[in-house]
């Protein structure tokens, strides 16, 4: 079990390729499944679900899926990778789907397997071309990055399997910067993949479509692990599995935040057969801009409701100073959630265990002393 770091406030995721993407409408509400926790408490919800009734949903900025455009048509010239303009998505999509502006998470449909396969095709493409002229992305803000093989390669999915794997693109100037990644044979810049156009995924919503374990790999792996977890107090996510029990919290179009829960009876790891004795808040992350504005409180409070019939409930430890005082907050306000919230190590036994509440009543007596 890694040590659970919140990333909060002060404290410091099938097209044509000539024709541009053609956009699928979406089918409705993703519902969670019924083995998915629900909430039961009395307590009132502080998230809107899917379900719920919620304000109308703001516009957005239509999706920039990079579709290949030729500059020197008919004449085999390099592609130019550039956010698609209406005209193009309208003609690809016959002009319904178009508009509704559909993104990465909204359109994505087909065999995970097929997807990477198109991908890896690509690449192999991309690397024979690579002697002579490249093609080019053209990022947000107008500048164009060549399409070569030392900035594009593949980085696993999910933990603890390596067949599974993403293809990215990097900043040449900064090859811890990812700037876009490839799906659908169109690459997505990384703020594109991680928005939507469905009204209705609005809250906390659990994780369960391929589109969604994207978006959750891109928060977690990209925006927390190479372009927003600078603070030296962060900690580390390595990528979920590809069954992790997860949330994501999208707000105004956008997947702004997420927690990641290992569920009671769940293996500890692969080495191991030791399963988790209680519920445990395993990973927890909120976008930079949008720190400071209880999202964590909110989500801790999720938890709790998610699992109102257990007795103990764990957050990973070690817990930082961070993610204690979240928790200091949100137990004085929910008393009653007390003596239910425990500092655990795997799997989760009375001698791996110490309240958080009790933790914190001494080191603020013992603060006090000094």
């Amino acid at each position: 079990m890694k040590g659970l770091e919140l990333v909060l406030g002060v404290w410091e995721v099938k097209a044509q390729p000539c024709a541009g993407p053609r956009w699928r409408p979406g089918r409705g509400r993703w519902l969670p499944s019924a083995s998915s926790p629900q909430p039961a408490s009395p307590r009132p919800s502080v998230l809107r679900s899917l379900t719920s009734s919620s304000s109308p949903f703001p516009s957005s900025a239509a999706p920039t899926a990079a579709v290949p455009v030729s500059p020197q048509r008919g004449r085999g010239g390099p592609r130019r990778w550039e956010p698609a303009s209406e005209e193009v998505m309208e003609a690809a999509a016959g002009g319904r789907a178009a508009a509704g502006c559909l993104y990465l998470v909204d359109a994505l449909a087909g065999d995970p397997e097929v997807l990477q396969a198109d991908a890896e095709t690509y690449y192999a493409e991309l690397v024979k071309k690579s002697s002579s002229i490249p093609d080019v992305f053209l990022i947000p803000g107008g500048e164009e990055v060549k399409l070569e093989e030392s900035c594009v390669y593949f980085v696993p999915l999910y933990r603890n399997n390596p067949t599974c794997k993403m293809l990215v693109l990097t900043d040449p100037k900064d090859k811890e910067t990812v700037l876009a990644v490839y799906l659908n044979q169109c690459w997505w810049p990384v703020e594109d993949v991680v928005k939507t156009a469905d009204p209705s995924r609005d809250g906390l919503i659990s994780v369960q479509t391929f589109g969604e374990r994207i978006v959750l790999f891109v928060l977690n792996y990209i925006i927390f692990g190479m372009l927003e977890g600078s603070s030296a107090n962060d900690a580390f996510f390595l990528p979920h599995s590809a069954t992790e029990c997860a949330k994501i919290l999208w707000r105004n179009g956008e997947a702004v935040a997420f927690y990641s829960v290992k569920m009671k009876g769940s293996l500890c790891d692969g080495a191991t057969s030791q399963c988790y004795l209680l519920p445990v808040l395993d990973t927890i992350f909120v976008r930079r801009k949008y720190r400071r504005s209880g999202l964590g409180m909110k989500m801790l409070d999720d938890f709790c409701q998610s699992f109102v019939a257990e007795d103990a409930l764990g957050i990973s430890c070690p817990i930082s100073a961070a993610m204690y005082q979240v928790c200091q907050k949100f137990l004085q306000t929910y008393p009653e959630e007390q003596k239910r919230l425990w500092e655990v190590e795997a799997p989760g036994d009375w001698s791996q265990r110490v309240n958080i509440w009790l933790k914190i009543q001494m080191e603020s007596s013992s603060s006090g002393r000094h």
